[in-house]
């Protein structure tokens, strides 16, 4: 196998990697565009949404998902793939706290 062919197949897998990104990144979008609708459909659920925005499956499980995504012929690495919380657990990042609390003190003035 010569350089030039070498670098063929290295860019057909890059090529490759690219539309997966672009298809995942479009898939993100649609799921994000559009998640009111999908957390009233898919409460408690695992979902894997296409880059036409079309549920393809919905789950208790992620695995179960994934399969699903696949069998319908998307690959794992084209999908958004995420679960539907009504009720999500609200996350403070406490060392971005503590870099805050000091300039708040600094700039609370009681009246």
């Amino acid at each position: 196998m010569g350089a030039m062919e070498a670098r063929a197949v290295a860019t057909a897998e890059e090529r490759e990697r690219l539309d997966a990104l672009k298809d995942f990144s479009q898939a993100t979008r649609r799921f994000c565009g559009t998640y009111d609708d999908l957390l009233a459909a898919y409460p408690h659920r695992w979902i894997a949404v296409n880059r036409d925005g079309e549920v393809l499956a919905s789950h208790q499980d992620r695995q179960s998902v994934v399969a699903a995504g696949e069998a319908a012929g998307w690959r794992k690495s084209r999908l958004a793939v995420k679960y539907l919380d009504p009720n999500p657990a609200v996350t403070i990042l406490l060392s971005a706290v503590d870099s805050i609390l000091p300039a708040l003190r600094r700039s609370y003035r009681p009246r």
